[in-house]
């Protein structure tokens, strides 16, 4: 099922399968709208769709919503019909696919997707700052790669997020929209190859189909590639650290080759796999060894010990699973007190945070 949305709120929800194409579902589009397959371009990730673009190799998901504009013949711009992003179910007109797909080739590959199987044996042990761990390759997987059966395995994406729904970390979806308007059929110059193409400060440049918009800037945001019902807003997490092991780089560690890995960003790019990160985190969280970065907050550097390789974003302590995470959190703000000159409260069960008030002598803790 695939939402295609004009302007004017006019949403469409199309049933078409998997092995369809691009063209096969822009006549299905055609027909209800009463207009030519022929000019309509459909947009995802600010790239326009081919038409023998199989609909599987696009990543598109249930519920998945595409984005068009139409170049018309009648002397109107290209912006005049702008697809946007459906806001309510009950706004859309359901039709039935009902034609034979065809076959071709798709010259879209819009996560840099590369499946590769592996082979891999148990592992016989990990060694993490003087604390031995025995652990299975398929434990290993099944704890942090692999929280759902359904989840194609050992998948190569461009980007990753923390899913808190699915409670693990997930393949991301990037979508983008103008940055004025808000329309998602937008166009790009080029597509992003890291995370700075993708921040706030971007600097690629492209065009927005609404009409009257002249807005250059993309919006880009990433969501969990599973699909989820109800709002979903702020339940991915960006794990910029976290990329595909395309050069199969060994594991600092276990030295294991695995397809996700978290690259630390010391200049050698030391490499760890995603278990014994969670593992690394979770003895240096049980011995209170993380540090209190003036930029990064509460974190952890390298296991090698390099200078400048600290974990930039807190998210990622989420793999330490939910339990660990709360105790993260509650050190993290101990620490802060602490290291800016403040106390905490010894009554029982408190730990209130206190920072003495004009040089006073007395500290009262309010809690």
């Amino acid at each position: 099922k695939v939402f295609i949305q004009f302007n004017g709120n006019r949403t469409y929800c199309v049933d078409i399968g998997v092995e369809d194409t691009i063209g096969d579902l822009k006549e299905v589009v055609a027909m209800e709208a009463n207009i030519s397959s022929g000019d309509i371009s459909l947009v995802l990730e600010g790239q326009l769709l081919n038409d023998h673009s199989v609909l599987q190799d696009c990543g598109l998901g249930t519920n998945t919503t595409l984005h068009a504009f139409c170049w018309s013949d009648d002397g109107l711009g290209s912006g005049d019909l702008a697809f946007k992003i459906p806001h309510h179910r009950d706004e859309t007109q359901p039709t039935n696919k009902l034609y034979k797909p065809r076959t071709g080739e798709s010259s879209v590959d819009l996560e840099d997707v590369v499946t590769e199987y592996e082979h891999t044996t148990d592992a016989e042990g990990s060694d993490v700052d003087g604390a031995t761990f025995h652990l299975t390759r398929k434990a290993a997987l099944d704890s942090v790669e692999s929280c759902s059966q359904t989840e194609q395995h050992k998948e190569h994406y461009r980007f990753f997020v923390y899913c808190k729904i699915c409670e693990c970390v997930r393949p991301a979806k990037l979508r983008l929209s103008c940055t004025e308007c808000g329309n998602g059929a937008f166009l790009v110059e080029r597509g992003p190859s890291n995370w700075n193409d993708i921040s706030p400060d971007t600097t690629i440049r492209g065009t927005c189909k609404t009409h009257n918009c002249i807005c250059r800037i993309p919006r880009f945001y990433l969501s969990c590639s599973q699909s989820h019902e109800g709002d979903v807003e702020g339940t991915a997490v960006v794990l910029k650290h976290v990329q595909s092991n395309h050069r199969r780089v060994a594991c600092i560690t276990c030295e294991d080759i695995m397809t996700r890995v978290l690259i630390f960003p010391c200049s050698p790019g030391h490499v760890i796999c995603l278990e014994c990160f969670r593992r690394y985190g979770s003895v240096c969280l049980s011995e209170r060894r993380f540090v209190e970065h003036p930029q990064h907050g509460y974190t952890l550097p390298c296991p090698a010990g390099c200078t400048d390789s600290h974990i930039e974003e807190s998210h990622h302590f989420l793999l330490l699973g939910p339990e660990k995470y709360e105790h993260y959190k509650v050190f993290g703000a101990e620490e802060y007190v602490l290291q800016n000159g403040g106390i905490l409260c010894p009554a029982p069960g408190c730990g209130m945070g206190l920072f003495p008030d004009g040089g006073g002598r007395l500290i009262k803790c309010q809690a």
